[in-house]
């Protein structure tokens, strides 16, 4: 047994409570509207526990888009997460 790696399969369980955590990301894609290839922004939240997702596309990933897709994510979840999870907000926050 080298390194430690005997084979076996290893997992760390995930547990989350219900209405507990939620995942907030950006993403891209394109859509064909009016018949012109365009370049959207996808707002995505995702629940840890059912893993059910939000996914509204937008124009652009200014701040009132972040914001409205909140609002819409909140409504369809049915209430506020207390915990939100962000992969990465260099680009949504200035210091």
């Amino acid at each position: 047994m080298r390194l430690g790696v005997s084979g076996r399969e290893v997992f760390i369980p995930s547990d989350p409570q219900t209405g507990v955590e939620a995942e907030v990301d950006w993403g891209n894609c394109i859509a064909i509207l009016g018949g012109v290839e365009t370049r959207l922004k996808l707002f995505c939240m995702r629940s840890k526990f059912s893993g059910k997702h939000l996914v509204r596309c937008y124009p652009c990933e200014r701040q009132q888009a972040f914001f409205d897709g909140h609002i819409k994510g909140f409504s369809f979840f049915g209430g506020v997460f207390p915990v939100l999870i962000y992969d990465n907000l260099t680009n949504k926050v200035r210091l």
